[in-house]
This record gives C-alpha cells, structure tokens and sequence, in this order.
C-alpha cells in the first residue's frame, strides 16, 4: 500500500468512525434497539398523517386538513403544531430520562437536555418532513392556491417552533418568578416522587460501545464529545438528573391541560382540532412511560401491562364504572326488567293486535294524503356510512324533491335505515322544502368528529368535570353529548327536543313514518325506536317449536322504558343510538337489568330492508288490496359488490391466523346482501302486489374510498354533490317518477 493509499485509508476510517460514533445515529440506532414503547407512538403519528392506520375512519385527514372554529386555515395547523411540539418535547425529556447515564459525555456540556435534543431529533425531523409532504399532497388535490398552502404549513411549523422554545425557555430559564421558585422548592420532593433520580454511580456507562466521538452542537455545528473520565462520577450523576423536577412540572402540566379541557369542554374558543386532542393524548401516555421508567427501569414494560390490566379492573368496579346514557331517560328509578318473560308480554297476541290496528289506521291515513284510490307504496333505506352516508342520502332526497315535486315525498309512507342514512334523511324530513340543496348540503357537511376526539381525551378517559341536566336528570359530558350537540347546531337546530314529538305527524301521515333500529350487542336484537307501535316486528311467530330466545328478536322502546320516562329521549340521543359507530361514539347503557348496550343499526341491517320488508309481509293483504304495489327507494353510500372475486397469490401463517375473522368481517355487507337477496326469493310464494327496488348508488370517481367517518374533506364532500347530480342518478330519479304513475 502506497502511502496516499494508506493515507486515504486512515481519512476513510477516520470519517467511518465519526459517522458510526455520531451521537444523533447513537441515538438514532439505541432508539430502533430498545425504545419500541417510544417507537409505538412515532409509527402511530406516521400511520395516522400517511392514511396507513384508520384510513376508512377518516382519522388522517384530521391531521391533514385539521379545522378550528370550523375552519382549516393557517391557525388550525398552528394550534396542531403546537401540541405536536410537546409531543416531541416529551419525545426529547423522555428518552433522556432513558439514555442520558449512557452518554456521560452530556454533563460536560452546558444545557445537556438541550444538546441531546438536539442529537434526538432524527425521527422527530422525519416525521414533520413527512407530515408537511402529506399536507401539500391533499391541499394540492383540493386545488388550493400555493401562497395558501404555504401559509398552512407556515402555521404548523411556527406552532411547533413556539411551543419547543417555550418548554426549552422553562427548563433553562434562570430568571424564573421568586413566587414559582418557592413553589418549586417545597414541591421538590413531591416531584421527585413523579420522576425519581438515580442514586447509583454504577449506572454511568463508560463501554465503548457507547462512546460518541462527535455530537451537534445546533443544526449547523458539529463538536468533539470531550473525555469525562476524570470527572467524578457523582457529579456527572448530578448534572445529568438537574432537569428531573422540571420534567415533573412538564408531566403534570400537560395532566393539567387534558383535565381542564374538561372543564372547558362546552367552549367553541377552546375545542381544539381533533388531530391535537389525540396527540395531547399520546403526549401524556409517553411522559407516563418515562416517570414508570425512572423508578422500575427494566421492569417498566411489565409493570405498564400489570398497571393497565389493574386500572381495567377498577374501572369495572360500581364505583368506577364509567357509562354512557341515553339522554332525556331515568337512570335513577327502578330499571325495566330485561328476560325473556318481560319480551313476550310486551310482544304478546293482544299487544299484536292493538299495534296492527293502530298501523292500519296510519296506512289509511297515508292513502287519503296521497288522494289516489290505489297508490304506490314508497319506503326508503337508508343505509350507513357516516357523514358520507348523511350527505348522500339528502342530497338523493333533495334530487328526487326538486324532480319530482311534492309527489314523492306525499307517497312516502316509512323510513328505515342506519347510521349516518338516517341522520340525513331525517335532515331531509325536516326541511324538505324549505332549504335549497347546495345550502343545506353544506349545513349536513359540517364537521361532527372534532368535538368527538376533544370530548374523548378531556371527558372520556378520565372523568368528566361537567354535568348537565336534561328531563329531571343529570348527565355526564361525554362524546355522545359532543355529538349531538355539535349535530343539533350545524343542522340549525331544526330538530325537535323528544323523539316523542314527532307521534301525531306519523300517526296522521302527515309526515313519512321513520323507525330507528340500533343493535343490541348483548344477544344482537334490534331496539325499535318507534313512535307506533310495532310489536308486529319484534316477533317471528311460527307454529314450530323453537327457542323463546331466538323467536323474539327485537326490542320496542316506548313500551319497555315506560317506567325509566321513554317518552322524553331526546331526538339527537335516537338519532345517534342508531349512528353509534365503534370507538368513534359510546357504546350507550340502557336503564335496564340486566344493563343493555347498544351500538349502530348496521350491524344486523345497513340499509333497513329487512325491517322494512317485514313490514310489508305483515300488512300484505291490506298493501294487495289499497295499492298497486311497493316502491323501495335505497340510498346506498358504500361501494358495490366487485364482480371480481377476492382472492391473494399467496398465504402466509399470519394470514392462517387473521383471516378466520378478518374474512368473516371484510364480508359483512355481503352476508346482509345475501339474507336481503335470500327474503326476495322467499317471498315469491306471497307477494301479490308488484314490487320495484331502486337502488342509488354512490360510486367513488378515484382510486380512494370515501371515509367511513364523521369528518369529510371538501374533496370528499364535492364528490358526493357531483355524483348527486350525475346523469347516472338522473336515470334513476327518472324511473321512480315514472314507477309512481305506474
């Protein structure tokens, strides 16, 4: 070897050595070795921004288009920077707490934290560089203006900016108020309590493994990391631990902040996006990690599954429990007796009898509105689909109206469906006529899911710090409340307070009938949320001896709750009873013993046709007789069956292992399509009366489905008008007029 070739060979493992002993790859690498806990929380914020994880719920476009005051503007993103930059504060004090004694060379320099977050900021940058491609990439497809888009991200960056100078400003200030310097000396063994100091010189790490050669000063100076071998262990120690009270305040503050959006929770000033709601969410859930990690140390990751298994033990507890209420019903009296015998007395012959009665006298009435001798029947269903589904079923609604006339709506006679499908078309009862389409559209396309993920982090998880009182009641703020309030106020508060206020206008046809059937998750029975009484459809009588238990499939409301004061539920608590997606909205309890839960009508009927069929079964001879047949109108928000059939090139053990329920549950719409296919076929053999389905499909016009979420993007929301208005949904309005004068 020459000696410029030895020459270059000494630079090239000089220049090795300094890349490999460069503390921000130390950091980058011991961070992918060990911190899978602190890794959890960054792949979920890169799932979350990149549409990886809950895209069908929407949830990435609550960071992407983030809204505040019902507005994505520079302001929005700058509120979502803002917790962004705690979280990445937390991020930085958290892993000290965890690596700092690995690299004694931090207690040589002056601020340590601050220079190690300087050298932790490799994930950190990536995921901003990331999350402000995500942002461009959508703004961009949304048509905004450049100048716009930069102001956004403009406001994201200086929100993150802001709040890591003034966390940094804490922690090293040394002209802090005398007032919070006596408040800090008499907390300081309090606080040592939240994050405890190592006392043991022994867990300094010396190893050469560990060793950094250079390290970053700021982003643009790069230093030699200094030998600290002859310093004293004990106060490299020291120097190292000097922020740990600091870190407590940081902890407790952001408790604080979640407890007292709480409070706050009825503010519209203070109801921040929903994308900085769950990451304050994260940000405490990490700096928990780093205080349980300062006392157990190894132990941290079992103690953390032993606490969590623990606190889900108490919350199960009488005194803990936390439940969701059915506004406007009695939680305090005598719960209604939930067996088996209580059913079948409320579903007995002479109830039957009574109720068919009553329902022939509506049909009546809703011929005499029609004033034809023998009209067509028309039922609608409406099926889910979130805030997708409520707007495409009133723009339908809205496109048969201003077509047809009156006439369409006056031939009505019921509504079923699910989910947001009825949220719209009850909407659309509401108003119709009275609000032009584009005007009203845009009322319904407002965003619902905001103060849901507020009411989440500051009521949900925790304990609600406010109540309020409904019908004689007190309740718990929750994200069901959330919800409907924030429904009641984008529809201009057009709706009734009770369900029960809309009794004489069915009873009289005046209006179409509307029954709302959310799913009972204890034994999977519908609860019929109906202002005429429909015991007629909770029952499948047959001369064959069966199970009590599966004859009995349904729930009617009023009747059942009569003593727990039914009749006051309020008409945004039904409404969001059927509209209780997973997660998203509470499972809501019931006044009843044993307690039922009920979740989203879908989950046993999407689009309410089977319900509705029923219907028409029971009252055959008089539909035979009074009409010239059944119009069903359904407003279908969810993608088509594929032609194709599914199928993967290959399996691996993991897919053994998912797809016995993945597949059942990726095949749920089928299986309802296949019974609802199956209840046709069956009915060949009755039917004496011709029957039109017309179904109203919205189809997506790119690659990427419409959210499945209570948050859309102005995209989104203009390619449901646009498939409103298609030649397409033409032809179909076209073939329900022309069935009406059939």
């Amino acid at each position: 070897m020459t000696p410029a070739q030895r020459k270059l060979w000494l630079h090239f493992k000089l220049y090795s050595l300094a890349l490999i002993r460069f503390f921000p790859i130390q950091l980058f690498f011991l961070h992918l070795r060990r911190s899978w806990l602190f890794l959890g929380f960054w792949i979920l914020l890169f799932g979350m921004t990149g549409g990886f994880f809950f895209q069908r719920l929407g949830i990435p476009y609550l960071f992407i288009t983030p809204e505040y005051l019902e507005e994505v503007n520079p302001l929005s993103y700058f509120i979502v920077g803002l917790v962004l930059g705690l979280f990445t504060m937390a991020f930085h004090i958290t892993s000290y707490i965890f690596y700092s004694h690995k690299f004694p060379f931090l207690a040589t320099l002056s601020r340590p934290l601050y220079r190690f977050s300087f050298n932790n900021s490799i994930i950190p940058l990536s995921f901003f560089a990331f999350y402000v491609y995500q942002i461009v990439k959508e703004l961009s497809l949304e048509s905004w203006e450049w100048m716009w888009i930069l102001s956004n991200v403009g406001g994201l960056l200086a929100g993150v900016i802001t709040s890591v100078s003034i966390t940094f400003s804490w922690f090293f200030s040394t002209l802090k108020p005398k007032v919070l310097e006596k408040i800090g000396d008499r907390l300081d063994k309090t606080l040592r309590l939240v994050i405890v100091e190592e006392k043991s010189e022994r867990k300094l790490d010396f190893e050469v493994h560990h060793r950094v050669v250079t390290y970053l000063k700021n982003f643009m100076a790069v230093r030699w990391a200094r030998d600290t071998s002859h310093y004293p262990k004990s106060d490299l120690l020291h120097t190292l631990q000097a922020h740990n009270s600091n870190a407590s305040i940081f902890m407790i503050i952001v408790a604080a902040i979640m407890v007292g959006m709480g409070y706050f929770a009825d503010s519209k000033v203070l109801m921040i996006p929903a994308a900085a709601s769950i990451v304050i969410m994260m940000t405490f859930y990490l700096l928990i990690v780093g205080a349980l990690y300062s006392r157990f140390k190894s132990w941290t990751a079992f103690v953390l599954v032993v606490a969590t298994l623990g606190l889900n033990y108490i919350s199960g507890l009488p005194q803990f429990e936390k439940r969701h209420a059915a506004f406007g019903l009695d939680y305090d009296t005598e719960p209604a007796r939930y067996t088996i015998a209580a059913l079948e007395e409320l579903s007995s012959q002479e109830q039957y009898d009574a109720d068919f009665e009553a329902t022939l006298n509506v049909l009546e009435n809703w011929k005499r509105r029609t004033g034809e001798d023998k009209p067509k029947l028309v039922i609608v269903n409406s099926s889910g689909g979130g805030l997708r589904s409520s707007l495409w079923s009133l723009a339908v609604l809205q496109e048969l109206d201003s077509t047809i006339g009156a006439e369409f709506w006056k031939h009505c006679f019921m509504v079923t469906g699910s989910s947001g499908g009825m949220v719209g078309t009850a909407y659309f009862r509401e108003i119709q006529g009275d609000v032009s389409k584009r005007e009203s559209f845009q009322r319904m396309g407002r965003d619902l899911l905001n103060p849901v993920g507020f009411s989440l982090v500051s009521n949900d998880l925790f304990w609600s710090m406010k109540r309020f009182e409904d019908a004689g009641s007190q309740y718990s703020y929750d994200r069901g409340w959330a919800l409907e309030q924030k429904l009641h106020e984008n529809t201009d508060r057009v709706f009734p307070d009770r369900w029960r206020d809309y009794a004489e206008a069915e009873f009289n046809a005046d209006i179409p009938w509307m029954v709302l059937s959310p799913t009972v998750i204890n034994e999977g029975r519908r609860l019929l949320i109906s202002n005429i009484g429909v015991s007629y459809l909770t029952r499948n009588r047959n001369d064959f001896r069966m199970n009590h238990a599966w004859e009995i499939d349904g729930v009617e409301f009023y009747p059942f709750f009569k003593n727990q004061r039914g009749d006051s539920l309020r008409t945004m608590s039904a409404l969001r009873l059927s509209a209780t997606f997973p997660y998203i909205t509470p499972l809501t309890s019931m006044p009843s013993e044993p307690e039922m839960e009920v979740i989203d009508a879908g989950a046993r009927d999407n689009n309410g046709f089977e319900l509705s069929f029923r219907m028409v079964y029971e009252f055959r001879e008089w539909i035979a007789e009074n009409t010239s047949g059944i119009v069903f109108v359904q407003l279908l928000a969810n993608e088509p069956p594929s032609e194709e059939i599914a199928g993967s090139p290959y399996r691996t053990r993991l897919d053994d292992l998912v797809k016995p329920i993945g597949g059942v549950v990726n095949s749920f719409a089928n299986l309802q399509g296949y019974s609802a296919s199956e209840l046709l076929h069956l009915s060949d053999e009755w039917l004496e009366f011709p029957v039109d389905i017309v179904p109203f499909q919205l189809m997506s016009v790119t690659d990427e489905e419409i959210a499945l979420s209570w948050h859309l993007t102005e995209r989104e929301k203009a390619q449901i008008y646009e498939n409103s208005e298609s030649q397409r949904i033409d032809i179909r309005v076209g073939e329900v007029k022309s069935l009406l004068h059939r």
